[in-house]
């Protein structure tokens, strides 16, 4: 179809209207691409920064956990080698016998506890003193043995397991040594314990004696025709025990107090020996 020039010039105005339109469009496009991508980058930039943050918070907790772990480690050692130091202390000091009062152990024959009135006074004044014992039983019945132990924070530390002391005592109710003198077997006893502890040091300690005789001569006196019973030579048996016995002694004690006594200072002067 022909066209006349004005309609060429319109057909021309349009196609270049619409090529503007287009290469508007695709300007858009180009540019609503461009800034997706800047936001993509953005975005991506963002996402590093906030991951290497929190990497370096995670290193730096790390660190400051390793620091804190390193310092208790540190710590627990110090306080570890303190701890050897003392006890090191502590082994000298009781190597020269300054803990000898805390180491004793008087070990009581559980009829001294049972049978008379002495038990209950010793053991009383044996707590008071600091003292440690331990009631048991011996062959020999009314004995005393003291024995020297290891404290335990120090038994890992030494291969000395405690020892016994050569050292005991038959504690006596006035009745019963004066029926041993009575009866000729005191002597006996005396072998007899000797035998058992042959390398001890042996002691003898009565309880109210000489106040038991005397108790009993003034009932004869008034009862000579009634009364049995005849003075035991005591003085003359234990003058024997001296002269005759190696290594054996006699304490009288004029009552349970005296006797616990004797066998707390007694205790203390074997701690220190």
């Amino acid at each position: 179809m022909d066209t006349t020039p004005l309609q060429d010039d319109v057909l021309e105005g349009k196609n270049a209207s619409r090529n503007v339109q287009l290469d508007e469009t695709d300007d858009s496009m180009m540019a609503d691409g461009a800034n997706m991508n800047a936001k993509r980058k953005t975005g991506q930039g963002i996402g590093k920064k906030r991951q290497t943050k929190e990497e370096k918070m995670k290193l730096m907790e790390e660190k400051k956990l390793k620091r804190e772990q390193e310092k208790l480690q540190k710590a627990a050692l110090k306080a570890e080698e303190a701890e050897r130091k003392k006890l090191d202390k502590e082994k000298k000091k009781w190597e020269k016998g300054k803990f000898a009062l805390k180491s004793i152990v008087a070990e009581v024959d559980r009829r001294i506890v049972e049978q008379g009135s002495t038990g209950g006074h010793l053991l009383s004044r044996i707590v008071e003193k600091g003292l440690s014992f331990r009631i048991t039983s011996y062959p020999i019945e009314r004995s005393i043995i003291w024995s020297m132990a290891v404290p335990e924070e120090l038994s890992e530390l030494t291969s000395f397991q405690g020892t016994e002391i050569q050292y005991v005592s038959i504690v006596l109710e006035a009745d019963e040594f004066s029926s041993l003198v009575t009866a000729g077997s005191f002597m006996d006893h005396v072998s007899r314990v000797q035998t058992r502890y042959s390398t001890y040091t042996v002691c003898y300690i009565t309880n109210r004696l000489m106040s038991y005789i005397h108790k009993r001569e003034q009932e004869q006196y008034k009862n000579l025709d009634k009364s049995s019973w005849r003075r035991p030579p005591v003085e003359e048996v234990l003058a024997k025990l001296t002269t005759h016995f190696c290594r054996v002694r006699s304490r009288l004690c004029v009552d349970e107090a005296e006797l616990a006594e004797h066998v707390v200072g007694l205790t203390s002067s074997l701690a220190s020996c």
